[in-house]
């Protein structure tokens, strides 16, 4: 008896952000499923390791199964004129069985600093074990894979681009990758990588601070293999690293789903907060209750088809998206996004604290280490902060440069080594600006250069500050730069995030565009009031879905229900 195929449900395919599943669907029927989506052209694709060999050593790509010819996907994606993006994930993956390992080579279990072996739950609840990447047999056989698919992409002259995928999730303030572990396969390395560093520098024995900088750089070691056998052998096609945060990807996420406990308002602030790292959300593991509503309201306002050509195409201007939203933060804070002593040693000096209560998603954190001022000439950003300490000799002078181009620059010389204090000094003289000197908490130094300002100050000085006392510092500095920002009061559960786009021909009037999406991700009515300055002119609300507004001069009161969302778009006329 003949039956016809079940076409399996579409999320099951495309899961999430644009991401086709191909070994999950027959490849008789990519084209209809491609073609019918409701996606973007944008289609990304992410290599399963694992569909391709069971062994790590014959690898199939169309050999065997259809479903393993990337040149057929490839070319019904251009017959449909949709631009594919391969993915090659370079740590583990939470949606794979043995987290994407071909079975033989997963041999050593991953696990956390407590001896738990770590895993995560997909979309339908399947559990799947990690496998460590600090194992030799692993990266020998992605070393393989690579090379293999380097010769499968050049015989059939798959020019796409591809991209190196870090896994991770994002959690307690930091993103956490699903490549580091404390396997027996991550302390055999480690400890002949101690030893290694001890007769290097000299060392008898090292203290818990030294082991913590070796464990990053351990880390980053390994994490570099992984990122040079990707680019060594897919020279054509690399185009870098790429990080991606999986909500409810971490452990704890398992038992909260089995208990039916999954919180929208934890899934909007994982995704708000991974955005405001430069780190793309996924969504491949909610259950699909959860990918509705709320989550799905985010998604259209913001995770939509501009920011991923944002993401993807990071450093190109493309003058036909000038009037598309693209993502907007009133301040960028650059630290060392791999050690994760960074981020406490900015709150030190109660500037986080303050971002979080000032700016609440309106701030965003980036790498110290891709830190360049040509890309931050023409940025929405409208300050920038520094921490001295991981400020490099290179480093100052990307950073006077940005101030040099009109940047509003914020440095803590805490930590600033002695010469390049010196240096700045320097720069101060040679250049003949004035400094003009102001006594709060700690000496302020401010300098003034065109559309330029550098503000100096020390956080050493903030020992025995109060909250309070830092909270009205941190205002007068803002102030003084020239910042300038909506009021935004609300009971805590609102979540908001701003986007900007440049002016149409219908608002010449205005200088730019911004657009604040809100969402009510709690099961409780919630208010809102939010007052604007005189250079923001409110031009229209769209998205409304559950809210009353009430519109007054200069101020807006946003009345939402359970699941509640809106956006209200301003145009911006500057002084």
């Amino acid at each position: 008896m003949l039956t016809t195929p079940v076409v399996k449900d579409e999320d099951t395919v495309f899961p999430g952000e644009n991401w086709f599943f191909y070994w999950k669907t027959s490849a008789s029927l990519w084209k209809s499923k491609i073609e019918k989506t409701s996606l973007t052209d944008k289609i990304i694709v992410p290599i399963n390791w694992s569909f391709h060999t069971d062994t790590g050593d014959k690898i199939d790509f169309a050999d065997q199964k259809p479903e393993t010819d990337f040149k057929r996907l490839y070319d019904i994606c251009r017959e449909l004129e949709k631009e594919i993006i391969f993915l090659l994930p370079i740590t583990p993956v939470p949606y794979l069985p043995n987290g994407g390992i071909p079975y033989l080579l997963a041999r050593t279990a991953s696990c956390d600093e407590y001896g738990i072996n770590r895993a995560s739950a997909d979309s339908e609840g399947t559990i799947h074990k990690f496998y460590s990447f600090y194992d030799p047999r692993v990266y020998k056989g992605f070393s393989r894979f690579c090379s293999q698919l380097s010769e499968y992409f050049e015989k059939n002259e798959i020019k796409a681009p591809l991209w190196g995928a870090n896994c991770g999730h994002y959690t307690h303030g930091y993103f956490r990758s699903y490549l580091y572990d404390r396997s027996v396969a991550f302390n055999s390395g480690f400890s002949k990588f101690i030893e290694m560093k001890k007769a290097e520098l000299k060392l008898d024995k090292i203290t818990a601070d030294q082991e913590q900088d070796f464990i990053i750089e351990y880390n980053d070691t390994i994490s570099s293999i992984y990122e040079d056998i990707s680019k060594n052998s897919l020279k054509e096609n690399w185009q870098g690293v790429k990080n991606f945060s999986f909500l409810e990807g971490e452990m704890n996420s398992i038992e909260a789903r089995m208990l039916d406990q999954i919180s929208d308002t934890k899934i909007i602030d994982d995704a708000l907060k991974s955005l405001d790292n430069g780190i793309m959300p996924s969504s491949i593991l909610l259950p699909n209750r959860n990918k509705v509503g709320i989550y799905s309201d985010l998604k259209k306002q913001v995770i939509n088809s501009s920011r991923l050509d944002e993401f993807f195409n990071e450093k190109t201007i493309i003058a036909d998206n000038d009037f598309i939203f693209k993502a907007s933060s009133a301040v960028n804070i650059f630290h060392n996004v791999k050690d994760q002593r960074s981020k406490d040693q900015i709150a030190t000096s109660g500037f986080l604290d303050f971002c979080k209560k000032h700016f609440s998603w309106d701030y965003r954190f980036s790498n110290i280490e891709n830190f360049d001022w040509e890309d931050y000439v023409e940025s929405s950003f409208q300050f920038f902060y520094f921490n001295g300490s991981e400020i490099s000799t290179e480093r100052l002078g990307k950073v006077l440069k940005l101030f040099m181009s009109g940047g509003k620059v914020i440095i803590d010389i805490a930590k600033l080594d002695v010469a390049l204090k010196r240096r700045l000094e320097s720069f101060y003289l040679e250049n003949e600006l004035s400094v003009e000197k102001i006594r709060y908490l700690t000496e302020i130094n401010t300098i003034t250069m065109g559309e330029g300002r550098l503000l100096i100050f020390n956080s050493d000085d903030f020992s025995e500050s109060s909250d309070d006392e830092l909270d009205n510092f941190w205002k007068k500095v803002t102030t003084s730069i020239g910042h300038s920002s909506c009021q935004i009061s609300h009971s805590g559960e609102i979540r908001y995030k701003w986007q900007e786009r440049g002016v149409a021909s219908s608002d010449l009037k205005y200088d730019k565009v911004k657009r604040v999406s809100f969402f009510n991700p709690s099961s409780y009515k919630q208010k809102l009031s939010l007052k604007y300055p005189s250079e923001y002119v409110f031009q229209k609300m769209i998205d409304q879905n559950h809210v009353e507004i009430t519109n007054t001069p200069h101020e807006i009161e946003l009345s939402f229900m359970p699941k509640g969302t809106i956006s209200l778009d301003f145009g911006i006329i500057s002084e």
